[in-house]
C-alpha cells in the first residue's frame, strides 16, 4: 500500500515536470515569433541582414532560420 502511494506520488512529480516543460516550450515558441515579427519589422524597414545580425547577436543563419 506504502509503495503504492509512493509510485502514484512519483507519477504526480512527473506528470507536473511534463507541465512545466510543455509551458516553457509555450513560452519560447512565442519569443521566437515576436522576434522573428520584429525580424521582418527591420527588414521592411530597409535594415540590412549584417546590420540586424550584429543588434540581435545572432548570425545570419539563425536569423534566416528564424524567419522559416
Amino acid at each position: 500500500m506504502e509503495r503504492q502511494l509512493e509510485l502514484e506520488e512519483a507519477h504526480k512529480q512527473v506528470e507536473e515536470a511534463h507541465k512545466q516543460v510543455e509551458d516553457a516550450n509555450k513560452q519560447v515558441e512565442q519569443k521566437n515569433q515576436e522576434i522573428k515579427q520584429m525580424i521582418q519589422l527591420m527588414l521592411t524597414n530597409g535594415m540590412s541582414l549584417d546590420f540586424i545580425s550584429k543588434s540581435l547577436s545572432k548570425s545570419e543563419d539563425e536569423i534566416r532560420d528564424l524567419l522559416r
